[in-house]
């Protein structure tokens, strides 16, 4: 993945990379998720946005870890990605399946 790269989607990442992720310090987990946050959100003004974006990655990789490695709720429900490498949101399959939840927006 070069600095080029116009988009990064958590799904594409190996489980071998994920886990090295993951498995990295404090510190080095901070300049990876650093440099994400440069390349995609380069106009971040304040401490409280780049805090936020932070916490949104370090929850993001935890999150693609527990969907990947969970068998229940990876049956379940539907991740989806922005294309900067975090997840959206996770979707319960059920509303997919049944008529009366098809248009229900909450």
């Amino acid at each position: 993945m070069s600095s080029n790269d116009s988009s990064f989607f958590l799904h594409n990442l190996p489980d071998k990379v994920l886990q090295d992720i993951l498995n990295l310090s404090g510190e080095e987990k901070f300049a990876y998720f650093n440099n994400l946050i440069k390349r995609f959100y380069p106009n971040v003004d304040t401490v409280e946005e780049f805090d936020k974006l932070l916490k949104a990655y370090n929850a993001s990789f935890a999150l693609e870890y527990i969907f990947r490695n969970d068998e229940e709720i990876g049956e379940a429900f539907t991740c989806i990605y922005t294309k900067t490498g975090l997840v959206r949101e996770l979707e319960n399959d059920l509303y997919f399946m049944m008529e009366e939840y098809k248009y229900q927006i909450n």
